[in-house]
């Protein structure tokens, strides 16, 4: 990766969260980035702590959110496309 920026990064998590039904509008991802910009960024526990708390609001929520984490904190792309919202049903 030639350059790291964390708020496209973050904002791109937090379309995909909003994309996946997650209830993550502009205000929740400017919460995220200001939050994430208060813990050690290297300590992946406190940033998955900082996120969850301001961006689930469901307990329903907690397994995608831990896989979308994952992506994010290993840099992996995000989905493009939730499951089954392709138009085939």
């Amino acid at each position: 990766m030639a350059e790291y920026d964390l708020i496209t990064h973050m904002t791109r998590f937090c379309r995909t969260l909003r994309e996946y039904g997650l209830l993550v509008g502009p205000q929740e991802a400017a919460d995220a980035v200001r939050a994430v910009g208060a813990v050690e960024l290297m300590e992946r526990g406190r940033v998955y702590w900082t996120l969850r708390a301001v961006l689930v609001s469901r307990r329903d929520e907690l397994p995608l959110f831990d896989e979308l984490f994952d992506r994010l904190w290993t840099f992996e792309p995000m989905p493009t496309r939730p499951p089954g919202r392709n138009g085939d049903g």
